[in-house]
């Protein structure tokens, strides 16, 4: 059984669920991340805050973007240990999948030469 889990916002007072990703959820996110890649970023969403995107924490929960957009960085940060506790696995790949395309990228940039 998956886990989920609520946490109270203080403003504007709400209720907020958060759950464990499925393994089909974070192929679905996987995926959408490869159609993503050559084409436009919302680099706010993606980038914003150093542990998880936006879209991340929305996957996660049942908070809309919109809601997130009027909430500050600091209130989102307070959503991410729950987010984290709920799903490790994620954040691990999600962390294997940074150093990979840093890496890759790395290696475009300087490639080696043949000997």
């Amino acid at each position: 059984m998956r886990r989920i889990k609520t946490l109270t916002l203080e403003e504007p007072p709400r209720e907020v669920t958060f759950r464990e990703l499925t393994v089909a959820e974070i192929r679905n996110w996987l995926v959408t991340l490869e159609k993503a890649e050559g084409g436009m970023v919302d680099f706010v969403s993606e980038g914003l805050l150093e542990e998880a995107s936006l879209s991340d924490v929305v996957l996660m929960s049942d908070l809309s973007m919109d809601e997130l957009n009027r909430m500050a960085p600091s209130e989102i940060e307070v959503l991410i240990p729950v987010c984290r506790e709920l799903n490790p696995r994620f954040f691990s790949l999600r962390h294997r999948l940074v150093l990979v395309s840093q890496t890759v990228a790395q290696a475009q940039t300087h490639p080696h030469p043949i000997s």
